[in-house]
């Protein structure tokens, strides 16, 4: 089973049998919060949208959303500052942020705010969607041989 078939990714924090996943978008513009919507709903998950920056770490706190996923740019800060915030929380969700260019130092920025994982997308969102299911059938991948030695 993959992980579109499966809808679900690994956390760290166990989520309760029968729980729905939840993911948490960081996006400001509304066509593209629109079309991730979309993508996340067909794969059963319960979305929740932030448009600032701001509004993250307390619908983090309050959702406690599997992942977040976060646009590197706001208007009130950048995404690397959302997610060096949420590494305070005692269990820190995933955190995946998403930009048009990268900056140079991204290896160094990646590790020191805690994202899991960066995705280049350069505008195209079907690019963004590819790198989303992408990382969810390896998570699921990742998932199903731990289980197995289990």
């Amino acid at each position: 089973m993959n992980a579109i078939d499966a809808g679900k990714f690994e956390t760290d924090a166990p989520t309760p049998v029968g729980a729905k996943r939840r993911v948490l978008v960081g996006e400001f513009r509304d066509e593209v919060f629109a079309d991730l919507e979309g993508l996340f709903a067909k794969l059963g998950y319960d979305v929740s949208r932030a448009t600032f920056g701001g509004m993250v770490s307390s619908m983090v706190h309050d959702l406690r959303p599997n992942l977040v996923l976060v646009n590197e740019r706001f208007a009130d800060q950048s995404g690397w500052l959302v997610a060096s915030k949420l590494q305070m929380f005692t269990i820190p969700p995933k955190v995946w942020l998403y930009a048009c260019q990268l900056p140079s130092q991204v290896t160094i920025q990646k590790s020191v705010c805690g994202i899991e994982e960066v995705l280049s997308y350069r505008g195209i969102l079907s690019l963004l969607h590819r790198q989303i299911l992408d990382r969810i059938a390896l998570l699921q991948s990742v998932s199903d041989n731990e289980d197995s030695r289990v």
